[in-house]
């Protein structure tokens, strides 16, 4: 048992000494590897360094050693091919010039890893080159003056170009050729041919970058995607400040700004889709701020595209699916925002104004759709649609423009709904040649011509509009066709309320048409249209106007009150169905016929209180005056009295001048029609207390309906309570 002790104890004591042989051998193994391992700075200078030309430190160099060269010029073209940091100590002293005609690059970089800072390098046909290096970091370099590019990265990624100055170079200032990932930050590449350019190249950020004054295009991208670019400035290029080409998809444009370029700010080109640019700066360009041709599916939001010398913005040749929202487009020679063969846009919020032709225009454009958009004081039309169908204008604002506010040339199956189109030079909304449109709750007030102008279109709905206070017609119609007027409001008009010139077979229905000159003026063979239940009163000449052989029209339950003259006027107008309207309180008369209105169905209707009050008869004259030779049957109509005497004394015929023809009014109704408007009590307004001033002074005929104090008489008592009552503080 004692041996077998001793020998266990001997064997361990063996054991120990071999580990701590072991753990010392290692120890020094680690030790000498890490002393080899630590990285050199190797110096260069014309005399006194460890080396006097660049390429010779970088040939006795170990990877991950530091080359650091002190000022002077270096002739000579460096290669390197390992993994280094070369230093210089500034480029404004250390200058690295092309000494071989034969090799492209001044620095030509192979290996990954390579830092490379501090360098001016010129006269080469490229002044850096990396050509599949990763992971370099090239920074504070001058790369300028050389023949073709400044710094060219060929098949290299996850590079990083911070602060160097490429400028003067006949070819790109910075060049990335299928390089992937890298960030280019704070560098100017300016004065070149191109400033940045990117062909093939994927997922880089340029941020920050100056690309001015170039003889190409300050940023260049060709077939480049999922890249970012963001407050770059690219000025005064030519022709273009950044261009996107050949299916450069997927990128980011952000609070660059793109001014002063002699061709377009920003272009997106040839099927570079799903870009997105937000806050960019594209102004003052001598063609176009932001282009986008044949490219879709593109954002566009709160850019900034003003005082270019075409356009603002632009999409032509089938952009298509783009939405641009909040962008301003002010100000440019041209137009503000121009679709040309482009459809499937949506355009929100955008602002238009103060263009040279139009805010907003498409040509060729189809089923696009405009959402609260304005386009103000531009100098033709704020919105001008030519030859584009089945757009959607909604709640857009299109005001004081030169000619109109909302324009349709040859453009069918739109829809307008809820625009505001005021205080235009012309119209507010015009629509010629275009058909089957929808045009509903525009608001269009105070334009010099019409509120709305519908020449030689058909097949149009008008509904729920407001077209008030417009130098001529408040809804005109010329040469229109099949159309459909509902609901609409067109008041205080300098001409007519509505209006239809040449215009057949359209259906009129619970407009409202007051204070106008007419309230409803058809015109000039305006044939087989049917107006239904509108409200014509307080025009200055009269209520509904039939003239100029209009004939084959159907008035039904039209209320025709308080006009100037007449309720309805008819010249040389024929075969006319009119029945069931009220004709109330007209100054002239209820109905006036002139000049062969011959074969008119004029029956049924509420004829109450016209012309002026004949206290000799107790009734009014004229009720319904025929200024023809022709006679006339007005049968069947009510005459607010059974009182024939007082009826027949309110009709103007034969009997009051040989020269007339008769009035047929036998058979009559002994009461209000049914089928018509039933005659309201009279509502008194400030106009009715003027009446009342000019029967008291004497210079109007006594009438009975302005002695509202009951003594017989008109005085300035009775257009003083008229007021109160017009005032709603007494009820008449």
């Amino acid at each position: 048992m004692k041996s077998k002790f001793n020998s266990n104890c001997m064997a361990q004591s063996i054991c120990k000494k071999v580990l701590t042989a072991a753990m010392a051998v290692l120890f020094f193994t680690a030790f000498t590897a890490a002393v080899a391992s630590a990285a050199d700075t190797i110096t260069v200078c014309s005399s006194g360094c460890d080396y006097t030309t660049i390429q010779a430190a970088v040939n006795a160099a170990s990877p991950g050693d530091t080359v650091y060269v002190y000022g002077g010029t270096y002739n000579e073209n460096v290669n390197v091919n390992k993994r280094l940091t070369l230093e210089g100590e500034g480029a404004d002293v250390v200058t690295v010039t092309n000494k071989t005609a034969e090799q492209h690059q001044i620095f030509y970089v192979t290996a990954d890893w390579v830092n490379l800072s501090g360098f001016t390098v010129t006269g080469g046909q490229m002044g850096i080159g990396l050509n599949g290096a990763d992971h370099c970091n090239i920074s504070e370099n001058n790369a300028s003056n050389n023949n073709e590019w400044g710094i060219y990265m060929g098949y290299s990624s996850n590079c990083t170009l911070i602060g160097n100055t490429a400028h003067s170079n006949n070819g790109p200032g910075i060049h990335l050729y299928d390089s992937s990932n890298c960030t280019l930050t704070h560098n100017n590449a300016s004065n070149d041919e191109w400033g940045i350019y990117l062909h093939d190249s994927n997922n880089n950020e340029i941020t920050s970058n100056t690309a001015n004054s170039n003889n190409g295009t300050g940023i260049y991208m060709d077939s480049s995607s999922n890249c970012t670019l963001a407050g770059n400035t690219v000025n005064s290029n030519d022709p273009i400040g950044i261009w996107l080409v050949w299916n450069s998809s997927h990128n980011t444009l952000t609070g660059n700004t793109a001014n002063s370029n002699n061709g377009t700010g920003i272009y997106l080109d040839d099927s570079s889709h799903n870009c997105t640019l937000t806050n960019n700066t594209a102004n003052s360009n001598n063609g176009t701020g932001i282009f986008l041709f044949g490219s879709s599916y593109n954002t566009l939001t709160s850019n900034t595209a003003n005082s270019n010398n075409w356009c603002g913005i632009m999409l032509v040749w089938n952009s298509s699916h783009n939405t641009l929202t909040i962008n301003t487009a002010n100000l440019n020679n041209v137009i503000g925002i121009s679709l040309d063969g482009s459809s499937y846009n949506t355009l929100t919020s955008n602002i238009a104004n103060s263009n040279g032709d139009d805010g907003i225009d498409f040509d060729d454009s189809n089923y696009n759709t405009l959402i609260g958009n304005t386009a103000n004081s531009n100098g033709d039309d704020g919105i001008d649609l030519d030859e584009s169908n089945n757009n959607v204008i909604s709640n857009n604002i299109a005001n004081e423009n030169y000619d109109d506010g909302i324009d349709f040339d040859d453009s069918n199956y739109n829809t307008l709904i809820g625009n505001t189109a005021n205080s235009n030079g012309e119209d507010g909304i015009d629509l010629w040649k275009s058909n089957n449109s929808k045009l509903t709750s525009n608001i269009v007030n105070s334009n010099n011509d019409e509120g709305i102008c519908v020449d030689e279109s058909s097949y149009n709905t008008l509904t729920g509009n407001i077209a008030n206070s417009n130098g001529e017609d408040g809804i005109d119609l010329w040469k229109s066709n099949n159309n459909e007027l509902t609901s609409n409001i067109a008041n205080l008009n300098g001409e007519d309320g509505i209006n239809l010139d040449c215009s057949s077979h359209n259906t009129l229905s619970s407009n409202n048409c007051s204070n106008n000159e007419y309230g409803i003026d058809l015109w000039d063979s305006s044939n087989y249209n049917e107006l239904t239940s509108n409200t014509v009163n307080s025009n200055m000449w009269g209520g509904i106007c039939l003239g100029k052989s209009s004939n084959y029209n159907k008035l039904t339950s039209n209320i025709a009150n308080s006009n100037g003259e007449d309720g309805i006027d008819m010249e040389n107008s024929s075969n006319n169905n009119i029945v069931c309207n009220l004709m109330q309180n007209n100054r002239d008369s209820g109905f006036s016929l002139c000049n062969g209105s011959t074969n008119n169905n004029i029956s049924y209707n509420n004829i109450v209180g016209n012309g002026d009050y004949n206290p000799a008869t107790g009734g009014y004259e004229w009720q319904f005056e025929n200024d023809q030779s022709d006679d006339v049957d007005a049968s069947d109509n009510w005459w607010g009295t059974n009182d024939e005497a007082e009826i027949s004394a309110s009709i103007y015929d034969w009997n009051d001048d040989p020269s007339r023809g008769n009035v047929t009014h036998q058979p009559r109704l002994n009461r209000a029609v049914p089928c018509a408007p039933t005659p309201e009590p009279h509502v008194f307004t400030p106009a009715d207390a003027m009446i009342a001033l000019r029967i008291a002074v004497g210079s109007r005929p006594f009438d009975s309906r302005w002695d509202v104090s009951g003594d017989g008489k008109v005085t300035s008592l009775d257009a003083l309570m008229m007021l109160q009552a017009a005032a709603g503080a007494i009820d008449l």
